[in-house]
């Protein structure tokens, strides 16, 4: 038993690390972008790559399911060793990805038309906003196709490719907006280009460890991709994980479109902030990723104990990382604040409500950690269920019921009790989904 419990610890760790690392340097890219446009002459530049982010980002994270459901339905697959329906999940994903993304590029006035009706901003801050998206959108078939990619490589135990293709864009990325923005002269459109680039970069290399690394013998099947049943399951698993995103990206919105109406230093602070809680939920999903995998893996070799082992080992390591990162913050919230920005009406109005930060990682980790088991078992449904009731009866109310009270701290105490209402339900629904024989036959 102990040398079993051992080695379910490394089986995490070996999937957990490279993914933690990997997920750490997307927000670091972020925060990169920010403390560029930060440190421009002008507060606009930071609103409108924070604006234009938040517009791109809506559908970006609205659009998760391409890598939640690539990963949990891979790993199913993987567990039952069934080499062609690992090759056409990829495929079917794919072109959906590929579909959207020329949506996106097509329709990027469209979208950037409604996402300024939504945001109040000066227009200053709307024209370079929109510039910044507008040539975001120009890597969309990339983006989406990377998020399919790095899902499959994940269900297939690989968490190392997706660190390699991660560190890889955001290299890239991180390159040429410093070339564009300090050597060119460009503003917070050069940091838009650094990104288009990375984008293509990044799909290159994770097509090249396809073909070096997972070709079979497997065959696309054209029947086999558009076959009735494997549509409409692929289809119910992401719309409850659509609608899960869409919930989720609504109250991160909110909180920006919220922040804008309090003022331009409000809004700074805030997308500072935001940072942060981006890394924190990064770095826990790294353990929520392995649990992915591992999930999927166990309920395709219909493994129970293994599954549960899991899932056991996976909390204990997600809520020590969680520990560590709220004493980091504690300890070093003033130094990470007066990186990201030099204004001091930023930091002043920032450092008023840091500690709702510095706590976020000990209540978010919970979520997380059961949105990976929830994902792995495709159990999605519940996971969605969650999420809708944590926003409407959780988030949407503690805010207006204190927000004359309290002013941006009520943003925040509503983001803490939808994280903590979220982990709740997730726990309440585990029993009858999760711990029953039920799901081993989830396939």
């Amino acid at each position: 038993m102990v040398v079993q419990q051992r080695a379910m610890h490394k089986r995490v760790l070996a999937l957990a690390v490279p993914n933690i690392l990997s997920n750490i340097s997307v927000p670091l890219l972020g925060a990169v972008d920010t403390a560029l446009a930060g440190n421009l002459s002008e507060a606009h530049f930071l609103e409108a790559v924070g604006t234009g982010g938040a517009i791109f980002g809506f559908f970006y994270w609205g659009l998760g399911f391409l890598r939640m459901g690539t990963t949990g339905m891979t790993a199913q697959a993987y567990g039952e060793r069934d080499d062609v329906k690992q090759l056409h999940i990829l495929v079917r994903a794919l072109l959906v990805a590929l579909s959207i993304g020329a949506f996106v590029f097509l329709f990027a006035e469209l979208i950037a038309d409604v996402g300024y009706a939504i945001f109040e901003v000066p227009p200053l801050s709307e024209q370079y906003g929109r510039d910044y998206l507008l040539i975001r959108c120009l890597a969309a078939p990339a983006t989406l196709s990377i998020m399919v990619m790095q899902g499959w490589f994940l269900g297939m135990q690989n968490s190392r490719i997706p660190l390699y293709l991660t560190l890889i864009v955001n290299v890239v990325n991180i390159g040429f907006s410093v070339l564009f923005v300090h050597e060119l002269g460009m503003q917070s459109n050069g940091i838009a280009w650094g990104t288009v680039i990375a984008q293509y970069t990044g799909l290159a290399f994770a097509v090249a460890m396809y073909l070096r690394y997972f070709v079979t013998d497997a065959k696309v099947s054209r029947e086999r991709v558009l076959n009735i049943e494997e549509l409409k399951r692929f289809f119910s698993v992401n719309s409850d994980i659509f609608v899960r995103s869409m919930c989720l990206e609504a109250t991160y919105q909110f909180m920006l479109i919220q922040g804008a109406k309090l003022g331009e230093f409000t809004l700074s602070a805030n997308l500072i902030l935001l940072n942060f809680w981006t890394f924190i939920a990064y770095g826990i999903d790294g353990f929520a990723y392995a649990t992915e995998s591992l999930t999927g893996r166990y309920i395709g070799e219909r493994n129970r104990p293994k599954l549960y082992n899991a899932i056991k080992v996976c909390f204990v390591w997600s809520m020590a990382s969680a520990g560590v990162m709220a004493l980091v913050l504690w300890l070093g919230m003033d130094e990470f604040l007066a990186l990201f920005t030099n204004n001091n009406d930023v930091l002043l109005t920032a450092s008023e409500v840091a500690v709702w930060t510095i706590v976020a990682p000990l209540i978010s980790a919970v979520c997380f950690t059961w949105d990976g088991v929830f994902v792995g078992a495709t159990a999605t449904k519940q996971m969605r269920n969650s999420m809708i009731f944590s926003t409407i009866f959780v988030y949407f109310p503690v805010y207006y019921f204190t927000h004359d009270a309290l002013g941006n701290h009520a943003l925040w105490l509503a983001m803490t009790a939808f994280m903590v209402s979220r982990g709740a339900t997730m726990s309440a629904y585990a029993k009858p989904t999760i711990y029953t024989p039920k799901v081993l036959q989830t396939q």
